[in-house]
């Protein structure tokens, strides 16, 4: 193939990309006068979808934004189903948006670096919210994801730095790396008790986070989840996860006490290194889940590691959990120390039990 012949045959795949990648099919006015820009999803169930003016690359929406529920054009009404990719990416005059009952999905980008979008409410009728959809907008400090989303994309809501609060909906199953990254003022979380697994960097640098309790449908808690959330004080882990990913709570600097349950096989590397202020951690399983030796790197000297009566010695000899030098034998289930004492009698006196030679245990 010749060189000139390769340069024709890229330039036609550019414009045939162009043309699929910026067209609109028509433009309609709402209720409050403002064009909106759309593209037929389908013909035969007569769906479109919101998008951009593609005459001037990206049409700059700004200040309230009202999408109906239908829209009429060539005499025919169409239903308004999905808010499509790049709709109203980096429209950073854009104050508000009014989603209808009728959108069942949010596209990718959707409304990338939307920086003065303050809110979303979010109707009960959207199922999917696509990957960086909310990506950068630093302004967003509320939203509300209804029961009906089941997925929400990696990176949905990257570096909203504003937003304050969120409930995972029990809808969905599993959130997506990078979802709330950086996050930083992010001081409410509610997992819903679907999801199965944590990704990578899902709360990454979510200093604001004082309290997390993970569900008991969590399986999986990925690489640097919950990397340094440094304001965490309570952290419950559900009692089916496996796994707890490397780095997945670095620099916690202000828990004080984990509990890891019997269900975790592996920790791995510095899954809480620099957890400064962590003194206490039970250990519900009797057998030492896998670790690496940086996995409790950085932990005060202090720092005692409870764990079933009878497994101190495998402890004290597994990797990872032989940094602790004070490890005490427990009654998981009723959290009474185990105690073991020489020449200690029982015996039945008048009928009530009597103890001795215990006073120096």
């Amino acid at each position: 193939m010749t060189q000139n012949t390769l340069r024709k045959l890229m330039l036609i795949a550019v414009l045939l990309t162009g043309s699929h990648a910026f067209a609109h099919d028509f433009e309609a006015q709402n209720s409050d006068g403002v064009t909106i820009y759309y593209n037929i999803t389908s013909s035969a169930d007569l769906t479109v979808e919101v998008t951009y003016n593609s005459a001037n690359s990206y049409h700059k929406y700004k200040d309230d934004i009202v999408i109906p529920k239908t829209v009429e054009y060539n005499g025919t009404s169409y239903s308004v189903t999905n808010i499509g990719q790049l709709a109203f990416d980096n429209c950073a005059s854009l104050l508000t948006i009014t989603i209808p009952q009728s959108v069942i999905s949010i596209g990718d980008y959707a409304f990338r670096s939307c920086y003065k979008l303050s809110s979303v409410v979010m109707p009960n009728s959207v199922k999917s919210i696509g990957v960086w959809a909310f990506w950068n907008c630093s302004g967003l400090t509320s939203v509300i994801i209804p029961e009906s989303v089941t997925s929400i994309g990696d990176k949905a809501f990257y570096a909203c730095t504003s937003l304050q609060s969120i409930v995972i909906p029990n809808s969905v199953t599993s959130i997506g790396t990078e979802t709330f990254y950086k996050c930083e003022s992010l001081t409410s979380l509610t997992i819903g008790n679907s999801v199965t697994s944590i990704g990578a960097k899902a709360f990454y640098y979510c200093g604001g986070l004082t309290s997390v309790t993970i569900p008991n449908s969590v399986i999986s808690i990925g690489t640097n989840a919950f990397f340094n959330c440094y304001h965490l004080s309570s952290l419950l882990i559900g009692t089916s996860v496996t796994n707890i990913g490397s780095y997945a709570f670095y620099n916690c600097g202000n828990l004080t006490s984990v509990t890891i349950p019997n269900s975790v096989t592996n920790l791995d590397v510095s899954a809480f290194y620099l957890c400064v202020n962590l003194t206490e951690v039970i250990c519900e399983n009797v057998l030492p889940a896998t670790a690496q030796s940086s996995t409790f790197g950085k932990l005060p000297t202090t720092a005692t590691l409870y764990v079933p009566v009878g497994s101190k010695e495998a402890y004290a000899n597994a990797t990872g959990w032989n940094c602790f030098t004070n490890i005490v034998e427990m009654d998981t289930e009723t959290g009474v120390e185990s105690t073991l004492v020489d020449d200690v009698n029982v015996s039945v006196e008048n009928g009530n039990i009597v103890i001795s030679g215990a006073d120096n245990a």
